[in-house]
């Protein structure tokens, strides 16, 4: 078997699944086996690249079926995209890590309050489908971290935290970028280095409780689909290059 063979099995087999509803079944090892006449570990790599590529899904006991990547929306005034994933009940989110500190100069320009202003950090780690999606890093001005914390513990959900607090959060603005994942991204995110992911970044707020945040979130290209609305360019110019600063995380 060559790399080269398995991969093109791989792409004739995902033209024909384009079309074919979520949920419906996809072809066994053996049917892909007899179809391209190859062996048993060609037909597993390929099956595997299919869901790699987020096109399949294997359900032990079960078999391998279609299936389409949710698309998200990158829009003012919608939720986040993590909020979105787990409002579609296809997500879960982790808060691995949590702490009070001052705001970075790119966090604080793109929100428009002064450098070193008082802040929440969070991270979160993003799956779906059985899968490590994405990952999520927030700087939140207004945000009690005790009382985070609680609700954390008592509701040990995110979103459900924040139903609890009555927080809603939706985009200011944001901007999205495609591209390949460095070493670091793709292990975190247990996925190859030469695979393409987005990486949203923006300022989410919640107008009533006064909560403004810049929100990074990168997730996976082959497992999450976006739809990009164009609106207004945020009126600070140097939002822009604060985000594009070298070396600003």
């Amino acid at each position: 078997m060559t790399r080269t063979r398995y991969l093109d099995i791989a792409d004739d087999l995902a033209a024909t699944l384009t079309g074919a509803p979520t949920g419906s079944r996809a072809p066994s090892e053996h049917e892909v086996m007899s179809r391209f006449q190859v062996g048993r570990s060609a037909a597993r790599s390929a099956i595997g690249e299919l869901e790699q590529r987020g096109l399949v899904r294997r359900i032990q006991g079960a078999g391998t079926f279609v299936h389409h990547p949710p698309t998200l929306i990158v829009e003012a005034g919608e939720p986040t995209v993590w909020q979105q994933m787990i409002q579609l009940g296809i997500g879960t989110t982790e808060v691995p890590a949590m702490r009070r500190g001052a705001l970075p100069n790119l966090a604080a320009n793109a929100i428009g309050v002064p450098t070193g202003s008082p802040a929440l950090w969070m991270t979160m780690r993003l799956t779906a489908f059985d899968h490590v999606v994405g990952r999520s890093a927030v700087w939140a001005t207004g945000v009690d971290r005790p009382v985070m914390a609680r609700a954390l513990r008592e509701h040990r959900s995110l979103l459900r935290a924040f139903d609890h607090l009555q927080v809603r959060l939706h985009y200011r603005w944001a901007r999205a970028t495609l591209g390949p994942a460095d070493h670091e991204l793709a292990t975190d995110l247990e996925m190859p280095v030469d695979r393409r992911h987005w990486k949203v970044e923006g300022v989410v707020e919640d107008k009533p409780h006064q909560i403004v945040a810049w929100v990074r979130t990168e997730f996976r290209a082959d497992r999450i689909h976006l739809s990009l609305c164009v609106g207004p360019v945020p009126a600070r110019s140097d939002v822009y290059r604060s985000v594009d600063a070298a070396g600003e995380r």
